[in-house]
């Protein structure tokens, strides 16, 4: 089983914001057991409806607390 996470990078928000470039703010994360792949970025991204997270204990690697997650 694979568990797909969306979350969208603050980072990258900013730099467009303040540099006026154009960097992908998606990041689509997915994770078998405790492999990670690797992060893909993404200016849109079509998931399921219905499949946020709010966890401001338990956050994402990175720092989010708001999130949206579903099983591939």
């Amino acid at each position: 089983m694979t568990v797909v996470t969306v979350t969208v990078n603050q980072w990258h928000i900013k730099d467009n914001s303040t540099n006026g470039t154009n960097k992908p703010v998606i990041c689509v994360n997915r994770y078998e057991g405790v492999k990670v792949g690797e992060t893909e970025h993404h200016h849109d991204y079509e998931m399921p409806a219905g499949f946020m997270v709010y966890d401001p204990v338990n956050k994402t690697p990175c720092g989010a607390s708001c999130w949206m997650e579903y099983e591939e």
